[in-house]
């Protein structure tokens, strides 16, 4: 006997479909005006602070900035300068 296997193969028509951009996050980030009451160190996402946020390793007494939404680091409340890098602490802050 001879053994004979035969391999078939199908050509699939691939038909390349356009995703759609969608925002995976359905929440918006809530924006909000925060004023520094008194010189507020800045720190990153595990808490530590950062030598260099735009020259500076703080930001001055009284000076507004937008605070993007807020976030908890080891149990202390933050709010985000720029989610997922620079963050000042809550603290240190006063809503506006």
């Amino acid at each position: 006997k001879k053994d004979s296997k035969k391999t078939t193969t199908k050509k699939s028509s691939a038909k390349k479909t356009a995703k759609k951009t969608t925002s995976k996050k359905s929440s918006k980030i809530k924006v909000v005006k925060i004023s520094m009451k008194k010189k507020a160190y800045v720190y990153d996402n595990n808490g530590k602070r950062v030598k260099n946020y735009l020259g500076t390793s703080y930001i001055g007494k009284d000076v507004t900035v937008k605070g993007l939404g807020t976030k908890t680091i080891k149990g202390t409340k933050y709010y985000a300068l720029k989610p997922n890098h620079y963050y000042v602490k809550a603290s240190d802050v006063t809503v506006k």
